[in-house]
C-alpha cells in the first residue's frame, strides 16, 4: 500500500528538486506514490479522475478551489512556520526533503482515524538481542547487526525496548516524535495504528530505521503485555520492514515473554567470564520451565555471542548451545568505531 499524493506547484525548479530527491532517495519515501503538476487545470483534471489520499496545492493558487473528495488537502507555503492558510493545513515547502515528507506522513497519520492500513504482504524477520548481565555490550552488538543488514541493502528497523536507552548516542535524524508516541498509538487501538507508528520511524545515515527513545522514561512502564504483543505483531505483519532488530533488557515478566515469543531468533550477548556464563545457565533453566508451562519453544531460538572475548578465557557452557563466536575487546575506540568494526565481521552476517 502506498499513500497517493498529488502536488500542484507553481515552480518548475521546485518540482525538479523534489523529483530529484524522490529518485535519489526512494528508499526513504517509498511509502508515497507522487504525481507532480505545475498547471492547476491539469492537476484538477487528474484529481477528478483518479483515487488519491492527499492533494497539495501551492499557496500561489490559494484563490483556486480545492476539489472536494475523500482525501486530505493542504497548501504548500513558503513560510515553514505557517500552520494554516485559508483555514487549511499548511506545509512548508522549503524545508529539508526528509523533514517535508516526515511532516506529510504525520499529517496523514493524524487524519485517518477510522481506516485500516497494511504496507506489506510479507512478515518481517525479528531478531531479539538480550544480555545475561549488564555491561556485556548487547546494544553495541545489536546495532552492529542492524548496520550490517543495512549495508546489505536490507530494510531494517532497530527497536530499542530498554528502560533507559543509549541509542541516541549512535543514531541521529531530524524529527520530534519519540517512542512515547508509539506507545500512545498502540494503546489508542485506532484503525490507523500502523500509520501512527510509521510516522514515528526515522532513518539514520547508516541506512538503519529507528524510533527515538522516550523523552520521559516513565512512559516505558505503561506498556502492558498486550500492548507489547500488538506492537510487535503490527511491526512484523503490517509495516514494510524486512528485518526488525530488537534490543532489550532481559526479564521474565509477562511483557518480557511477549517479546521473546514473537522473536524468530534470540541472541544472548555474554562476556566470556564465569559469572556471565553461570547467569546465562540459570536464565535458560528458567526458560525451559516456562516452555513446559506454556507449551512454547523459546529455548530453541537461542544463540550465544561472546563479547570482549580472549582466547585464554574458559567456556563452561554445554556444547549443545549454539555459540556463534566471539568479538575481541576493542581498546581506545569509541562506540561508533566499535559498531563499525563489528558490523564487518562474519559472525553477525551468519546470524
Amino acid at each position: 500500500m502506498k499513500i497517493r499524493v498529488v502536488m500542484c506547484l507553481n515552480s518548475e525548479k521546485h518540482i525538479s528538486r523534489i523529483l530529484e530527491y524522490y529518485e535519489n532517495h526512494y528508499d526513504k519515501i517509498e511509502r508515497f506514490d507522487i504525481h507532480m503538476f505545475s498547471d492547476y487545470d491539469l492537476a484538477r483534471e487528474y484529481v477528478e479522475t483518479h483515487k488519491l489520499d492527499i492533494f497539495l496545492l501551492d499557496e500561489t493558487y490559494k484563490n483556486s478551489e480545492f476539489i472536494q473528495g475523500n482525501y486530505l488537502c493542504a497548501y504548500l507555503v513558503d513560510e515553514n512556520s505557517l500552520a494554516t492558510l485559508n483555514g487549511m493545513k499548511a506545509i512548508g515547502k522549503y524545508q529539508k526533503a526528509e523533514s517535508f515528507f516526515g511532516e506529510l506522513f504525520g499529517y496523514f497519520a493524524d487524519s485517518v482515524e477510522d481506516r485500516q492500513y497494511k504496507f506489506t504482504s510479507d512478515n518481517a524477520q525479528m531478531s531479539l538481542f538480550q544480555n545475561a548481565s549488564g555491561g556485556s555490550g548487547c546494544t553495541t552488538v545489536a546495532i552492529a547487526y542492524a548496520c550490517a543488514l543495512a549495508e546489505q541493502r536490507k530494510k531494517v528497523l532497530y527497536l530499542n525496548l530498554e528502560h533507559v536507552s543509549d541509542q541516541d548516542n549512535l543514531f541521529y535524524s531530524e524529527g520530534d516524535n519519540d517512542f512515547g508516541e508509539v506507545i500512545y498509538a498502540v494503546k489508542s487501538g485506532s484503525g490507523n495504528c500502523v500509520v501512527k507508528i510509521l510516522a514515528c520511524v526515522t532513518q539514520d545515515k547508516s541506512g538503519v530505521y529507528f524510533i527515538k527513545s522516550c523523552r520521559n522514561i516513565l512512559n516505558m512502564e505503561e506498556i502492558t503485555e498486550q500492548d507489547m504483543e500488538n506492537l510487535l505483531v503490527t511491526l512484523k505483519e503490517s509495516c514494510d520492514f524486512e528485518y526488525i532488530v530488537v534490543d532489550k533488557d532481559f526479564g521474565l515478566s509477562a511483557r518480557d515473554l511477549a517479546v521473546m515469543k514473537q522473536a524468530d531468533a534470540v541472541t544472548f550477548v555474554l562476556e566470556a567470564n564465569d559469572i556471565s556464563q553461570k547467569k546465562f545457565i540459570r536464565i535458560t533453566d528458567a526458560i525451559k520451565i516456562l516452555d513446559d508451562q506454556f507449551q512454547t519453544d523459546m529455548i530453541d531460538q537461542i544463540a550465544v555471542i561472546f563479547n570482549k572475548y580472549h582466547e585464554r578465557q574458559r567456556i563452561i557452557l554445554d556444547p549443545k548451545w549454539k555459540v556463534m563466536g566471539g568479538f575481541p575487546e576493542y581498546e581506545n575506540k569509541n562506540m561508533q568505531q566499535i559498531v563499525h568494526c563489528l558490523s564487518k565481521m562474519k559472525i553477525l552476517r551468519n546470524l
